[in-house]
């Protein structure tokens, strides 16, 4: 029954969403959920489909916001797939280093879980904001691949 209610609930936000910036998109009018990504970092961020085309570049201090009109309010991991960032990439362009490094978006498990994120609820839309800092680059060579410049 769970599996039949995910299945249900992700075919809805799939022919109910859309990713285009704030100002260009028609909502309709059912609850809105906003997913934003803040670069927090000293460098330049870019974050990669599954098919590594650019969906967002971020220099610091940059943002991203993903909007999906939705039947209801949903958990935040359906949204990053039909986002395009859930089975994407990260990429951390160090300036003036040597360390660019590449890291699968789903190696950061902060990011597909709630807690990871501010949340502000309003009776119309909920706004998920999640903020790269450095602890996220130290993470990434830790465990992500070196990219040659």
């Amino acid at each position: 029954m769970k599996k039949l209610f995910r299945l249900f609930a992700s075919l809805t936000i799939l022919l109910t969403s859309c990713s285009d910036p704030i100002d260009s998109c028609d909502l309709g009018s059912g609850p809105k959920v906003y997913i934003e990504f803040v670069n927090g970092c000293e460098m330049p961020i870019t974050m990669l489909n599954s098919n590594r085309y650019i969906i967002a570049s971020l220099k610091p201090g940059d943002s991203k916001t993903f909007i999906h009109n939705t039947a209801s309010f949903v958990e935040i991991e359906p949204l990053l797939y039909f986002s395009g960032v859930r089975n994407g990439y990260v990429v951390f362009e160090p300036i003036g280093e040597e360390d660019f490094v590449s890291i699968p978006f789903l190696s950061f498990e902060r990011l597909l879980d709630r807690e990871g994120y501010v949340i502000e609820d309003r009776e119309h839309y909920r706004w998920y904001r999640y903020t790269f800092v450095q602890s996220d680059y130290q993470f990434a060579l830790e465990n992500g691949t070196p990219l040659e410049q």
